[in-house]
C-alpha cells in the first residue's frame, strides 16, 4: 500500500512554492525544512513517504528538484538535488485590469489568468462594481488572492509569480501617464459595442493591458475617460461575454496572436 501511494505521488509531479522572504532554498546537496503549510500538506494531506520527489520554486525563476528526507508531525525535511533554470513565461507581457467581482468568480478568474500567462493583475473598483472592499476586508481578500496565484503557479508549472497590485479605484489609476505600468504598453478596454477587434491592433512592442468591467459593464463616462487616455475599445466577437469570461478570452486570444500559443 505504501509503495503504491509513493508511485502515485511521484506521478503527480508535486510542486510547491517557497516564499523567499521567509525560506531560502539552499544549494544542491543541502537540506532544508519546508514551510509549515507545505509540510502539513505533504505529511497529512498527501501522506507522503520518505524518498518522494518534490519540486520547489521561489517565484524568481527556475525550480529545484528535491526529495523528502524526514517526516515529522509538524515539519518535513527535504534534500535539494538539482537546480533547473527553466523558464515557462510567455513571450508577451500581459496586464489584466479587472473590475472586482464576487468571491468565487474572482478566484476562478485569477487562477485561470495565471494559467494563461498573465504578468500582472490589477483589481479595480469601478462605478458599477457590486463588491466594495475597504480596509481590513480588502487586505484579507488581497492575501487570499495571493494564495490563489501561488497555488495556480504550483499547478501549471510557472516559475515566476505574476504581480498582484493592491485594490484601487479605476480612476485616477487608469488615466495616469503610465497607467501604473512602466514601459511602452498597448492599452485595450473590452467594449462589446465597438467594431474594432484584436486583429485591428498592431502587435505590441513591449506589453498589452486589457481592462475588463464588472457585471454591469463600464459606464459611458468611464469608457469616455479611458478612450481619452488612449485606451482602445475592442470587442470579442458578436456575443456579450460575462466579466469572468471576457478577460480570460482576451488573454487566450492575445497569446494566440502574439504570445506562445502558436
Amino acid at each position: 500500500m505504501i509503495f503504491s501511494r509513493k508511485i502515485k505521488l511521484e506521478m503527480r509531479r508535486l510542486r510547491f512554492f517557497v516564499n523567499p522572504d521567509s525560506h531560502k532554498i539552499p544549494a544542491a546537496g543541502e537540506q532544508m525544512e519546508l514551510p509549515a503549510i507545505v509540510s502539513h500538506h505533504l505529511a497529512h494531506v498527501l501522506r507522503a513517504t520518505v524518498g518522494v520527489p518534490v519540486i520547489l520554486f521561489d517565484g524568481c525563476g527556475g525550480e529545484h528538484q528535491a526529495s523528502v528526507q524526514t517526516l515529522g508531525k509538524k515539519m518535513v525535511t527535504v534534500q535539494i538535488e538539482q537546480y533547473n533554470a527553466v523558464d515557462r513565461e510567455s513571450s508577451i507581457n500581459t496586464v489584466l485590469v479587472q473590475a472586482v467581482v464576487t468571491g468565487a468568480k474572482m478566484d476562478m478568474l485569477i487562477q485561470k489568468a495565471v494559467e494563461l500567462g498573465v504578468t500582472k493583475i490589477v483589481p479595480v473598483i469601478s462605478e458599477r462594481c457590486q463588491v466594495q472592499l475597504k480596509d481590513k476586508r480588502a487586505e484579507t481578500r488581497q492575501q487570499h488572492w495571493s494564495s490563489v496565484i501561488e497555488s495556480a503557479c504550483e499547478q501549471c508549472g510557472r516559475t515566476r509569480l505574476p504581480v498582484l497590485e493592491k485594490i484601487t479605484p479605476l480612476f485616477p489609476w487608469a488615466t495616469e501617464v503610465s497607467g501604473g505600468v512602466s514601459g511602452d504598453i498597448t492599452r485595450l478596454v473590452l467594449q462589446p459595442d465597438t467594431e474594432r477587434s484584436l486583429r485591428d491592433i498592431k502587435k505590441p512592442d513591449h506589453a498589452v493591458m486589457v481592462v475588463v468591467g464588472p457585471e454591469g459593464g463600464f459606464s459611458n463616462n468611464e469608457i469616455s475617460k479611458l478612450e481619452n487616455a488612449n485606451y482602445k475599445s475592442i470587442q470579442l466577437g458578436g456575443r456579450v461575454l460575462r466579466t469572468e469570461t471576457a478577460g480570460l478570452a482576451a488573454l487566450a486570444a492575445i497569446q494566440t496572436l502574439w504570445g506562445d500559443f502558436c
